[in-house]
């Protein structure tokens, strides 16, 4: 059972960019009261936003739905690395937002039969840029 009583600062990098933690596996809600704690602590530690699930979910599904929102994440990061070496100047509403990533990755993982992926969900602002 993952208990959170306190969040030492440092399991939380608050110095620069806001980090983005995600927190999945087969049991990280154990209940309601437990998982909104973890939720809760983790933000007030520096944590911009939270991909967990919701619900317990089977443990090797849990790393394939990660692997596609981190291949959709690093996929936005070299395109944006890309844009800068040439000089690109991009639009604000150009740049994708996390939540449009999140729905790209459960996209994904739905069309490979990880349903699992409707368990994940994200705490904070969704409309973070990317």
């Amino acid at each position: 059972e993952f208990k959170t009583l306190r969040l030492p600062r440092e399991y939380v990098r608050v110095d620069g960019a806001y980090p983005l933690l995600l927190l999945l596996g087969c049991d990280t809600a154990s209940s309601a009261q437990q998982y909104a704690n973890h939720v809760r602590y983790f933000r007030q530690a520096g944590a911009a936003v939270i991909v967990s699930t919701i619900a317990t979910v089977f443990g090797p599904h849990a790393v394939k739905v990660g692997e596609k929102l981190l291949g959709v994440l690093l996929a936005i990061q070299r395109q944006s690395t890309a844009a800068a070496q040439a000089g690109t100047p991009r639009q604000a509403d150009a740049v994708p937002c996390l939540g449009e990533a999140l729905r790209d990755a459960k996209r994904q993982a739905l069309l490979d039969s990880l349903p699992m992926a409707l368990c994940v969900v994200a705490f904070g602002d969704a409309d973070w840029r990317l």
